[in-house]
């Protein structure tokens, strides 16, 4: 039998008894446990009971953490029961201010990265971190370039469909404007 030793009364959910340990659980949500004295052995309150604190298990990410081509649904997860999930996105650390996990994480497909840091909290202790970083890269497509490939006499604009990494664009244009040296000789760098 379990006791709640705030209040004495037998308030009891649920309770287990496993060798020197009783485990209480109390309609009030507490949990108790310590070591089972004679007295609880024998089904009477005990004397003075120890209260362990239930720290959370930290919580879990599906999928799992990397890279994608495509934005991915991340869903928080706490293996202990009745925890609250905090979480935050820009690798700074979760606190009970941060974000309340309430549902999926819808991630854009855009060139981005969330570094994911999050707790589990129950009755105001919390977890370990878990960080993990999920990178989305799109697959662009290949740009279209023009004029054609070929030899040339005179200077040429080369524009593309979609700019390269690191070009300028030209008027707002999606288009970069590369030298190329004439008669096919190499291109300047």
């Amino acid at each position: 039998m379990c006791y709640h030793s705030e209040s004495g009364k037998l308030s009891v959910l649920r309770a287990a008894l496993a060798g020197a340990l009783a485990v209480c659980l109390f309609a009030t949500g507490s949990m108790r446990a310590g070591a089972a004295s004679a007295s609880m052995k024998a089904g009477l309150p005990p004397g003075a009971g120890q209260t362990v604190v239930v720290t959370p298990t930290a919580p879990t990410l599906s999928p799992a953490a990397g890279t994608y081509t495509t934005g991915q649904i991340i869903t928080l997860s706490s293996s202990t029961a009745g925890t609250s999930i905090y979480y935050t996105t820009d690798d700074s650390t979760p606190t009970t201010s941060s974000a309340l996990y309430v549902g999926p994480l819808s991630m854009p497909t855009a060139e981005l990265t969330w570094r994911i840091r999050a707790i589990a909290v129950l009755n105001g202790v919390s977890s370990a971190i878990t960080r993990e970083v999920y990178t989305v890269a799109p697959v662009l497509p290949a740009p279209t370039i023009s004029p054609a490939p070929g030899t040339y006499n005179s200077v040429q604009t080369v524009t593309f469909g979609t700019p390269p990494a690191g070009a300028t664009t030209v008027g707002g244009a999606r288009r970069a404007v590369l030298p190329i040296a004439p008669m096919g000789g190499p291109v300047p760098r």
